[in-house]
């Protein structure tokens, strides 16, 4: 391969670093820097010092900043035409190859595909309890490349057994359904996921759920159907006749409206359920009547 550019020189620099290094070492051994006393009387001494030394530091960086840019102009010079003369030409070449690459490739990979689904599609109707809308194509997550396909163009074996298996378990688990409980249900849960377990689940739970309900319905009709049990046996009571009438005998209503009419009383004994507020209610009303003591 032909060189593009050969390096006759670099700067001559490093011999005069190392010579003031040597110098700046020597003088700040001198200093004694780290057993210097600093105190009121010379306080400003060694801020003046720090002065000194901080100015120095600043000239020489200002000088590295400047043999930096000089060192770097040649370079990004040669730089700007190695990219144009180079680089780039590489580059729009490799890119004119790839697509030219990726046109063929992505035909050879549609052919692939039509191809498994074919087949898929082929095997599917061998299973008559799978329906059309049981199961497509594109569930099987089946992963397309080159190498699904042989040198002669025909789909691999591997491939073949893989949509056997995936289309082989949703037969057995749509066979499963048909003979459970709430099957309907299950089936368009597992439609939609194609994951037995987990439709099954999800019925069970909506169903018990249900059930639940069903209780808390119940319940609650049966406690209203005590209270109106209650509140007619109420009415019972108090609508019963308070004297007897024994024939040959005479009634109430045999008598004027001024006579005094002495009724027997009866005792009557039952048993009322009810909510806390309406058994309060019906004890007020039968203190109130006087027919209980309070």
């Amino acid at each position: 391969m032909n060189e593009i550019a050969t390096i006759k020189q670099l700067p001559i620099i490093t011999e005069k670093i190392k010579e003031i290094g040597e110098n700046l070492s020597t003088r700040l051994e001198n200093l004694n820097l780290d057993n210097l006393i600093c105190n009121e009387e010379t306080k400003k001494e060694i801020k003046d010092l720090r002065t000194t030394l901080g100015k120095e530091f600043k000239e020489y960086e200002s000088q590295r900043k400047e043999i930096k840019n000089k060192i770097m102009q040649p370079y990004d010079e040669f730089n700007k035409i190695y990219e144009e003369e180079i680089k780039n030409k590489y580059q729009e070449a490799d890119e004119i190859l790839k697509n030219k690459t990726n046109e063929v490739e992505s035909e050879i990979k549609h052919n692939t595909e039509v191809k498994i689904k074919e087949f898929f599609e082929e095997y599917k109707k061998s299973k008559s309890i799978i329906q059309d809308n049981y199961l497509e194509f594109h569930e099987l997550n089946m992963k397309v490349d080159l190498s699904c396909l042989t040198k002669s163009g025909e789909l691999v074996k591997k491939v073949k057994d893989e949509i056997k298996q995936k289309v082989d378990q949703v037969e057995k688990d749509l066979d499963s359904i048909s003979t459970m409980q709430y099957s309907n249900e299950i089936l368009v849960e597992y439609l939609k996921t194609k994951n037995l377990s987990e439709s099954i689940k999800e019925v069970n739970d909506r169903h018990t759920a249900l059930d639940a309900m069903k209780r808390i319905e119940e319940s609650a009709k049966e406690t209203v159907e005590l209270e109106q049990q209650a509140i007619e046996k109420v009415d019972e009571v108090l609508q019963a006749p308070t004297e007897e009438i024994i024939d040959g005998q005479m009634s109430i209503d045999d008598f004027g409206e001024t006579e005094q009419v002495n009724e027997e009383i009866y005792e009557m004994t039952f048993t009322v359920k009810g909510t806390l507020t309406k058994l309060k209610e019906l004890k007020g009303y039968l203190i109130k009547e006087g027919f209980i003591n309070e």
